[in-house]
C-alpha cells in the first residue's frame, strides 16, 4: 500500500517536497492515514499526480495552473487534500493532460482543471479550480472515466459510452471531427455494450 515515484518533478508532480528530478523509485509521504485506510488508486498525468485513498477522500500534487488539482492555489509539492463535494466519496480517478475528473460512489461525475476544449463536459469552455459536477444524459450513471490529452470518455452502467472534449482526430467516435463541450453519445456497433474503456493523446479504445 506505500506509493513510490521516480522521473520528471519539475511541478513537484512526484509528490515528494521539492522538484528535483528523481531517478529510481522514491517513496512519496502519503498524509498519514488511520491504519484500516490504504491508497486505493493513482492517477498521473504530464505535471499533477492524483492518490485515491480506501475512504474515498483525494490528495493531489504537481502543477495547478488550470486549478487541476481541484484546489485554487498554488500547493507546496506535497499531496494536498482536494475538497470533496458533501456526501460524495471518490469512487475512481482519471487525469487528463491538466484536468482531473472523478466517478463518485454513487455514479455522478465530477471534473476540475482545464476545460478550453470542453473536456470537463459542463456546458462552456470555462475552468475550474473545484470538482465540479458534470451533467449526465438522463437516467445515466457513470461507471467509469478515461481522459486524453484534452477530452474525456465516460463509460455508464448500461455500457453506453458519452465523450466530450477535443475532437480534431476523431477521438470521441461521434462520426466527425467538431469538439463537443457536453457529453455525446459515442456510436457503437450494433448489438454492442462496453466493458471497458482507455485513452490514448487523441484515441480512444473500448473492448466490448
Amino acid at each position: 500500500g506505500s506509493v513510490y515515484a521516480t522521473g520528471y518533478n519539475l511541478n513537484g508532480q512526484l509528490g515528494l517536497g521539492d522538484t528535483i528530478d528523481r531517478l529510481t523509485l522514491t517513496e512519496i509521504s502519503v498524509p498519514a492515514p488511520p491504519v484500516t485506510l490504504s491508497v486505493q488508486q493513482i492517477a498521473a498525468s504530464f505535471a499533477h499526480t492524483m492518490i485515491l485513498m480506501s475512504d474515498g477522500a483525494l490528495y493531489g500534487c504537481g502543477y495547478n495552473g488550470y486549478g487541476q488539482l481541484g484546489i485554487d492555489y498554488f500547493p507546496y509539492p506535497n499531496p494536498v487534500s482536494v475538497p470533496i463535494p458533501y456526501g460524495k466519496a471518490v469512487q475512481s480517478v482519471a487525469c487528463g493532460y491538466a484536468n482531473t475528473i472523478v466517478t463518485m460512489s454513487d455514479g455522478t461525475v465530477y471534473g476540475t482543471g482545464d476545460n478550453s476544449s470542453g473536456q470537463l463536459g459542463l456546458g462552456d469552455q470555462i475552468s475550474r479550480s473545484a470538482l465540479t459536477e458534470i451533467p449526465l444524459p438522463v437516467g445515466k450513471t457513470a461507471q467509469k472515466v478515461a481522459c486524453g490529452q484534452d477530452y474525456a470518455v465516460v463509460l455508464m452502467t448500461d455500457g453506453s459510452v458519452y465523450a466530450t472534449g477535443s475532437n480534431n482526430s476523431g477521438q470521441l467516435g461521434v462520426g466527425d471531427t467538431g469538439d463537443r463541450l457536453s457529453l455525446t453519445a459515442m456510436t457503437l456497433p450494433d448489438s454492442k455494450t462496453v466493458q471497458s474503456v482507455a485513452c490514448g493523446h487523441s484515441h480512444t479504445v473500448v473492448i466490448m
